[in-house]
């Protein structure tokens, strides 16, 4: 029965966390839509650019930045890396690790399993870097359609 509780509690997470977007302020999204991703952009003059990705246009990136709030379109030929930024996971990790830990271990090994949690999370959460210039076309080409993927508009033409 213990084992079922603890099962049940970790879908239970799992599942509200799926479910729950953190919306920003001033954030119009339409029902049932995500916000984009949070890039951080470094172009090739080191100017730095933070926000959320709108959409993927063939030749540019349009981003709505985190200061200002104002849309701003980044031509590809001016990006010399993009960072996606995520959140750390290493709170959440540690909680199923603890879980883990009372159901398949005894008290005094439990810990372990709360510390490979936590480094799981971490790792996970981990920003992802994507390089840009010195890049093929068909490099750029794949790198645009995994950001694609990850855009409030995916569709965007």
């Amino acid at each position: 029965m213990k084992k079922f509780i603890a099962l049940f509690l970790v879908t239970a997470f799992m599942v509200m966390n799926c479910a729950v977007y953190k919306r920003g302020e001033g954030i119009n999204l339409k029902p049932g839509q995500k916000p984009g991703v949070k890039l951080g952009i470094q172009k090739t003059d080191d100017q730095q650019v933070r926000g959320e990705l709108i959409s993927v246009k063939e030749n540019s990136l349009l981003l709505m930045e985190s200061e200002s709030g104002a849309d701003v379109s980044i031509d590809i030929v001016n990006i010399k890396v993009v960072k996606i930024v995520k959140k750390s996971k290493a709170w959440q990790g540690a909680g199923i690790g603890a879980l883990l830990g009372i159901m398949y271990t005894k008290k005094e090994t439990g810990g372990d399993f709360v510390l490979i949690g936590a480094a799981i999370g971490a790792l996970i959460g981990t920003d992802k870097t994507i390089k840009i210039e010195g890049k093929s076309d068909t490099e750029i080409k794949k790198a645009l359609e995994k950001l694609r993927k990850k855009a409030r508009i995916r569709d965007f033409q």
